[in-house]
């Protein structure tokens, strides 16, 4: 089981389902933190995976009557207690990753491997692309409902997405440099 630092909005159910199913399909070498604060900006969930690198995830609850549109191609618009909101998830979470990768390297003089995800719990395959969410969000660096069904799953996603980010040149991240 994936070792918990932190806590985020228990109220969230979005955020209480992947964080329960990572803690679950993740072994005890793993650290999740949930929702911390690095220069000033506060992430959703950042997983460190010895011997894999640095996973950070935002994630979004939101339910699939609430995604509306995609605006423009570069934003997801969302309804909310507050009128229509956009959102660009995926630009979020870069920037959290760019973030970490500067903190590291400014630390430790490190540069191990930070990648991002996007996690929609609430939201199906089919839906995300009968909404071309693909636009705004690429697929395979998107956790989805289905993702997050069973370990192999999960496992599933997160080797392919590894496959993607593994030929970027960078440090190794090992137990010690965890």
């Amino acid at each position: 089981m994936g070792k918990l630092i932190g806590s985020g909005n228990t109220e969230n159910f979005g955020e209480k389902l992947f964080i329960g199913k990572v803690q679950e399909y993740l072994d005890d070498s793993s650290i999740i933190y949930w929702n911390r604060q690095i220069f000033g900006r506060e992430f959703d969930v950042c997983i460190l995976m010895p011997e894999k690198g640095i996973l950070v995830v935002e994630l979004k609850g939101w339910c699939e009557e609430n995604i509306l549109r995609v605006e423009n191609n570069e934003a997801v618009i969302i309804r909310t207690t507050d009128g229509e909101v956009p959102a660009s998830p995926q630009k979020q979470a870069r920037g959290y990753r760019f973030s970490i990768e500067r903190h590291i390297r400014q630390n430790i003089g490190k540069f191990p491997l930070v990648f991002q995800m996007v996690c929609l719990p609430q939201v199906s395959k089919a839906f995300f692309n009968s909404r071309r969410l693909d636009v705004v969000m690429e697929e395979k660096f998107t956790i989805l409902k289905e993702d997050l069904t069973d370990n192999a799953a999960f496992f599933n996603k997160l080797d392919q997405v590894l496959r993607e980010v593994c030929n970027w040149n960078r440090d190794p991240f090992d137990r010690r440099t965890m």
